[in-house]
């Protein structure tokens, strides 16, 4: 049963539940339309801690006029010029003293239900540190003719309290237990001006044993790429961000597990890599697998593998020519490692190694696919 609004203050135990920090950068209709739905749509006792980052002075002066209501008082920080995604919201967070932080950008819609949702889950699960919400932002979008509002009623209803572990949160709604700020510091200022600094959290939380996950019956809708305003030099200061990011963590590798006809007569034959696996999402990596049927979720969890990084691709008829034509035509996110247990596949697969250019395994050996991947590229781990 989902825990009520007045059950999750009793939980905590303070004055507010949350502290909203609402970065913001010029775009005052998104701003104006974040704020009035956070105003209406969240019903746990919060604070709205608003940080303007140099925006233009008419954007401040609108600022300067809003009233918080009796769910949610506000505060208003103004910087003096853009200090950058995690400066900015380090400002908010050290001005934040609650249970939960709540890191959101202003081209962002709450929906109702939104915060809750995800206080829930952190409250019922210990291990998890980092929340998104689900969204656009991972392909969900209402329906034709159905309102943000309803769709995400329809969540609520069948998802509350239930939520997905994911490999990283995306900072476009990211909220944060209290006790994983206490003990991994704020976010990375060094990381770069913008960009990475939320995967780069994630990875630093992950590494102090904090789970990361997808609260499914919270919804939130995000403008995409509507909060930099006109920043000059985003794609450079993206480029740089990643490129400071990948030398620190190294860059996700994709893994394909093939699956073959001949090993479906095993009783389990994705137990055979569960261990494998396991590691390989632990580590932020994504696993595809390709097979002639998905397992069930009951499976994926007895085996301790269900998470959004792990992938399937099922082919029930000509499943080797259907294999072997994904493998050698994708040309958007290539697979980086392939590994077949099938000595057929796996022969024709290392033939066939100048045409499709990645690395061919017999079994799934995470050492050696870091070994090799830092070899080739020379990314330090």
């Amino acid at each position: 049963m989902s825990l009520k609004p007045a059950e999750i203050h009793t939980q905590v135990q303070e004055n507010f539940v949350c502290d909203i920090v609402l970065l913001v950068f010029n775009n005052i209709t998104l701003t104006k339309n974040c704020i009035e739905s956070i105003l209406n749509n969240t019903d746990v006792p919060s604070k709205l801690i608003i940080v303007d980052n140099g925006s233009e002075k008419n954007v401040r002066d609108q600022l300067s006029r809003v009233k918080g209501n009796d769910n949610v008082k506000v505060t208003i920080i103004l910087n003096e010029k853009n200090l950058g995604f995690a400066r900015g919201m380090n400002i908010g967070i050290r001005n934040s003293n609650s249970q939960f932080v709540c890191l959101l950008n202003n081209d962002t819609i709450v929906t109702p239900g939104w915060l809750n949702n995800m206080i829930e889950v952190g409250l019922k699960n210990p291990g998890i540190g980092v929340i998104n919400p689900a969204s656009n932002n991972f392909g969900q979008y209402p329906p034709k003719g159905k309102n943000l509002e309803a769709y995400s009623g329809e969540l609520r209803k069948q998802f509350a309290g239930k939520y997905t572990e994911v490999g990283q949160c995306i900072g476009f709604c990211m909220l944060i237990k209290r006790e994983l700020i206490e003990k991994i510091g704020l976010l990375d200022e060094e990381q770069g001006f913008m960009f990475f600094e939320d995967t780069d959290y994630c990875y630093r939380a992950k590494r102090a044993a904090f789970k990361c996950a997808i609260a499914l019956g919270a919804y939130v809708y995000h403008h995409e790429h509507k909060s930099f305003g006109r920043i000059k030099g985003i794609d450079k200061i993206f480029k740089k961000s990643q490129e400071a990011f990948y030398k620190r963590w190294g860059k996700p590798q994709r893994v394909v597990l093939i699956l073959s006809q001949r090993l479906e007569g095993e009783p389990n034959p994705i137990a055979y890599y569960a261990r494998g696996i396991r590691d390989l999402l632990r580590d932020n990596h994504f696993v595809y697998i390709i097979t002639m049927s998905r397992p069930t979720g009951e499976t994926l969890d007895e085996l301790g593998i269900s998470h959004a990084n792990l992938r399937f691709i099922c082919y029930r008829k000509s499943f080797l020519l259907r294999c072997f034509l994904k493998i050698l035509l994708r040309r958007k996110k290539r697979f980086d490692f392939i590994i077949a247990r099938d000595s057929y596949i796996l022969n024709i697969l290392k033939k066939t190694v100048p045409i499709h250019k990645t690395a061919v395994l017999d079994k799934l050996d995470k050492k050696a696919i870091e070994a090799i991947w830092q070899k080739r590229f020379n990314y330090q781990s």
